[in-house]
């Protein structure tokens, strides 16, 4: 950008760009098509009582997306990082709806499981429309992929990105001493529904490693597997 005029409409439309995305996301994230409206008003009516929420998911968006700076086609790339994430709200949509419990990183590992599940609870007409859909975003991709011009790389661009990923992780780090997250919540679908879908996946992602248990080792469990073993063999005997 030619002079700091531009660099601050640029600023503003892109942090536009993302509250939008966000606020597409929670709409998709809570549609209920059995609801007026499909309540497509619970976002806004949640966000505007709690803006700490959505400015929360905004900082989450961003922070995940600072290398789109860096790349020769942003507009581009914007869309794809934005399909993503609506993409995984409207999964999470469909799984609380049948399971319960809204999509996590873990889920990933489970995707066959998933696709036969889906089999069962999605109808014909709704795989219609979600291919038809898919396609839609394809093509927009592509089109958007040949028209737009590829910007230059600048060093600036990568100094503001370093800064601003530090002061985001900072941020974040703060954000998850405060009470007001309520990420202990036992029921995570509410978790999901207070805190914003972005916010949410990511904290639990964060969590969602495995550690080995206190005490555990390969010899402990021969030992425990075996008391298992010997007490069903004494039943059945």
């Amino acid at each position: 950008l030619n002079n700091p005029t531009d660099f601050f409409r640029s600023a503003v439309k892109w942090f536009y760009a993302y509250v939008f995305l966000s606020f597409c996301i929670e709409i998709v994230h809570r549609a209920d098509f059995d609801l007026p409206f499909f309540n497509l008003q619970t976002p806004f009516v949640s966000f505007f009582e709690n803006p700490d929420y959505i400015a929360n998911n905004i900082l989450i968006l961003i922070g995940c997306s600072l290398f789109i700076f860096l790349v020769p086609k942003r507009k581009l790339s914007f869309s794809i990082y934005s399909a993503v994430w609506i993409i995984l709200a409207g999964i999470s949509n469909i799984k609380y709806n049948n399971v319960y419990e809204p999509v996590l990183l873990l889920d990933f590992f489970e995707i066959p499981e998933a696709i036969a599940a889906a089999k069962k609870y999605i109808s014909i007409p709704m795989f219609i429309i979600i291919g038809i859909l898919l396609v839609g975003l394809i093509t927009f991709i592509v089109y958007l992929a040949k028209k737009e011009k590829k910007q230059q790389f600048r060093v600036t661009n990568l100094i503001l990105v370093i800064m601003s990923f530090i002061i985001i992780l900072l941020s974040f780090c703060e954000i998850k001493d405060y009470n007001y997250t309520n990420l202990e919540n036992k029921y995570v679908r509410a978790t999901y529904f207070t805190n914003g879908f972005a916010y949410s996946f990511f904290n639990y992602a964060l969590g969602s490693r495995v550690v080995t248990p206190e005490g555990y080792s390969s010899d402990s469990f021969e030992m425990i597997s075996e008391t298992v073993n010997k007490e069903y063999e004494s039943k059945d005997n």
